[in-house]
């Protein structure tokens, strides 16, 4: 008997720990900033069976987490495009060029064959400076390293916010 309480306890435990490990990004965020700094690039990792959370890196030295978009809800017809609508806010002192060092070029890229990868858009300014617009990364050291200093894991999926 002592046994199916240690072992209940146990599970309900470890239940609190990976939900609220999980909804921690989401109780955190808030509206997304007004005017943010140029945007060096955004990265997200490939996931099919969600809409995944979005990391923007801005020149100043802060990045923001998309973790919330506008969806319709189920059983309703809507086009709506995706606008993400909650996000989580913090800085950084990383070299994140370091990231854009590592790239490969998106035409190149055989999607079939990979079924996970990091897909990063540089800002408008980076592109003007003569870097490609879109870029795929199946594994970078550099970024692994930013996302660690940042505490941000890219694997969540983002949350629907229901339209009214």
């Amino acid at each position: 008997m002592k046994n199916k309480y240690l072992f209940g306890l146990l599970l309900l435990i470890i239940s609190l720990f990976i939900t609220g490990c999980e909804d921690d990004i989401y109780s955190r965020a808030s509206e997304p900033l007004e005017n943010p700094g140029d945007v060096i690039f955004t990265v997200s990792l490939k996931n099919n069976a969600c809409i995944p959370v979005q990391l923007k890196i801005y020149e100043d030295g802060t990045y923001e987490l998309f973790t919330e978009y506008k969806a319709c809800r189920p059983n309703q017809n809507c086009n709506s495009m995706l606008v993400y609508t909650k996000s989580v806010k913090g800085s950084y002192s990383y070299d994140v060029m370091k990231i854009l060092e590592e790239v490969n070029d998106y035409d190149n890229f055989d999607e079939k064959s990979n079924t996970s990868y990091y897909e990063l858009y540089v800002g408008d300014k980076y592109v003007e400076k003569g870097f490609e617009y879109s870029y795929v990364l199946l594994s970078s050291e550099s970024l692994d390293d930013f996302l660690s200093e940042i505490g941000v894991k890219l694997n969540a999926c983002a949350k629907a916010d229901y339209i009214n």
